[in-house]
């Protein structure tokens, strides 16, 4: 039970993360709309990677570098707020902040984990249960949607592929099958095409091109490593929206790949098909194990409006896609102060006087503060205070600047 509740635990960190990246996938997505869909398809292995994986690996490229730019901004401009001390003691504060809090680094792991194993809540553990109760009930109805579609084709019988069909591999099984209303993949390790009876001997040809190209990509595993991930972050809005869109630039893609293998002549043919297809029930279009035709709109207008790119756009795609790997699966990278504080060997003693020695800086800077005011400590408050403050007590008559020697009160 513990166990479980610190894999929960675990995720739910991480889906913070994970949602980042998913925004950051969609904005590049969006620049790339005019490139073929085989580059934004390659984005979302990005979110995959970022979902299953904590890469230990930081960089000054790593999009989450913004996050510690905004809060250490944050940090400084609470402290000035609070104490009313100038912009550099603020400075000086939330560096002596950081330099501890990255001294004790190994501590605050520690105490994180001992808290997921140690301290779990009641509350914590009923999510935890609910967690895997859905996880068994969403895994339960891919297994139930890959025996559904295992009675669709008992009775297919084998194609004869013609020895002239040099587009379809030998190793693939194909089979035709009047119970179902639209060609489709089924299996994962063994994958096998399955059509309709009675297809045009050239719809055939690339309806098969194109199945054919989705077992090449083993476009099956990764379908159904996307429908675990989406079981595992389902109280993610974002993991919804991507698994539709993964799926949808999944198969333009492999249309883009039919109409680059037979040319555009096929372009007429190919969406009357995916048009006819469109007009039947699939019964497994959500299944993890099995996927056919579907979306047919938008992929039909992909189809009509597609064109080979040129070697330029492909190259400026590539690199694009490859910055946003390296910024979405590298974390931020630490600062000098921290690098240095984690090299030394702290001491086990000290932990303890480090870890509040931060809030214990911000204190005294507000407790000396308070002292000046009460003991009318002129210097020691024009000390500590900015123009800008010092402009403000003079205009409510606390402070009066006459000449070198200030007064107060």
């Amino acid at each position: 039970m513990e166990k479980a509740s610190v894999i929960f635990l675990a995720f739910l960190q991480r889906n913070g993360m994970v949602a980042v990246v998913i925004l950051a996938v969609f904005a590049v997505r969006a620049l790339l709309r005019k490139c073929p869909k085989k580059y934004s398809y390659a984005l979302w292995a990005i979110v995959g990677i970022r979902m299953l994986f904590d890469l230990p690996i930081a960089s000054g490229w790593s999009l989450f570098n913004l996050f510690r730019l905004v809060k250490s901004r944050s940090q400084m401009s609470e402290i000035a707020h609070y104490t009313g001390v100038s912009g550099v003691h603020a400075q000086t504060a939330v560096q002596n902040v950081t330099q501890i809090s990255a001294g004790s680094r190994v501590t605050g792991d520690a105490a994180s984990e001992a808290g997921l194993t140690g301290a779990m809540t009641t509350s914590q553990k009923i999510c935890a249960v609910l967690f895997f109760v859905w996880l068994f009930l969403f895994l339960g109805y891919g297994m139930y949607s890959y025996i559904k579609c295992r009675s669709m084709v008992r009775t297919a019988v084998r194609l004869t592929v013609n020895e002239t069909s040099g587009n379809v591999r030998r190793t693939i099984k194909i089979w035709e099958c009047d119970c179902i209303p639209s060609p489709f993949v089924l299996g994962i390790f063994c994958p096998q095409i399955y059509i309709p009876f009675r297809m045009k001997e050239e719809e055939q040809q690339y309806i098969l091109a194109h199945e054919s190209w989705h077992i090449r990509r083993h476009d099956p595993l990764w379908k159904l490593i996307a429908f675990v991930l989406l079981a595992v972050y389902w109280w993610n809005p974002l993991a919804w929206i991507a698994f539709f869109y993964m799926t949808r630039d999944m198969e333009m893609s492999c249309d883009e790949a039919v109409l680059a293998q037979f040319g555009n002549q096929i372009k007429k043919g190919y969406s009357a098909s995916l048009l006819a297809f469109a007009m039947e029930r699939h019964p497994y279009s959500f299944a993890p194990v099995a996927f056919g035709e579907a979306d047919a709109g938008r992929r039909i207008k992909n189809v009509l409006n597609f064109k080979k790119p040129h070697t330029w756009v492909a190259a400026i795609a590539t690199v694009l896609v490859a910055l946003v790997a390296v910024s979405c699966l590298t974390n931020q990278k630490p600062s000098e102060t921290k690098t240095e504080h984690t090299t030394e060997k702290v001491d086990s003693t000290q932990q303890p006087v480090q870890e509040n020695a931060g809030a214990a800086i911000i204190e005294q800077n507000i407790r000396e503060w308070a002292q000046a005011f009460c003991d009318r400590d002129t210097e020691k408050i024009v000390q500590m205070t900015s123009k800008e403050v010092q402009s403000n007590l003079e205009k409510i008559h606390i402070l009066w600047m006459d000449g070198d020697t200030p007064s107060f009160g």
